[in-house]
């Protein structure tokens, strides 16, 4: 008993303290931050995952055609929509360049337009292609696409991206509106042609009548204005 009041009685010395604070304080500091680095990584690996999976998503269900090739030109990957505009699975392109699977629309422009973006890494926007493929057998169709480069973070070209939609529907309603203007204008001249040998009648036998010494049969005035008016629009 007498130890123990001894021991308690004893004071403590203000270094003891200090060194006990110093070496609890840099522990707990420690495992703080390691816990809030592991909490981080963490949060990181979900935001990657739900971006990853969000893009993979918005890739697949996209309403226009997406893929991208490799410095090779093969297909790496590609979404249904621009699949079922080509006709084929979608796992029948992966490898395989365009010249493999759609030798039609390679032979259109597409192979030697992708080595040109791939070489320059200059991007070509709103190119249009006439073509066959296996989705429309004996109809040409036409499609308009976009390709770009894809670069590493050191600005090196790594492959090359494409966005399509097909626009035979836009581009067979404006042949038609083309069509229709030029019968137009095409049937306003036949008009405007008809009038002016008619009034050039009506002035020949005015003509005639001033040289039998009669009244003119025509008064052409009205006519000639018709026709100027109508050769002016």
């Amino acid at each position: 008993m007498q130890r123990r009041a001894e021991t308690e009685a004893r004071p403590i010395r203000l270094h003891e303290v200090r060194e006990s604070t110093i070496q609890k304080e840099p522990n707990e500091e420690l495992v703080s931050l390691r816990t809030q680095v592991a909490q981080l990584e963490t949060l990181q690996e979900r935001l990657t995952a739900q971006l990853t999976s969000q893009m993979s998503r918005t890739f697949k269900d996209a309403p226009v055609g997406l893929c991208y090739f490799d410095c090779e030109l093969r297909f790496v990957r590609i979404n249904d929509y621009l699949a079922a505009i080509n006709g084929l699975p979608a796992e029948q392109h992966i490898g395989k360049t365009v010249m493999d699977v759609l030798p039609e629309i390679a032979a259109a422009g597409v192979m030697k337009q992708l080595r040109q973006v791939r070489d320059s890494g200059e991007p070509i926007i709103q190119g249009v292609v006439t073509a066959e493929t296996p989705a429309h057998p004996g109809e040409q169709r036409t499609y308009m696409h976009d390709y770009y480069g894809l670069r590493s973070d050191d600005g090196e070209i790594t492959g090359v991206a494409c966005c399509v939609i097909d626009i035979t529907d836009l581009a067979r309603e404006e042949h038609e509106r083309y069509d229709a203007s030029r019968e137009r204008k095409k049937s306003s001249k036949l008009a405007i042609g008809g009038e002016l040998r008619v009034t050039d009648l009506k002035c020949e036998v005015n003509e005639l009548c001033e040289q039998l010494g009669l009244k003119a049969r025509y008064d052409v005035s009205w006519d000639g204005n018709r026709v100027r008016s109508a050769e002016q629009s």
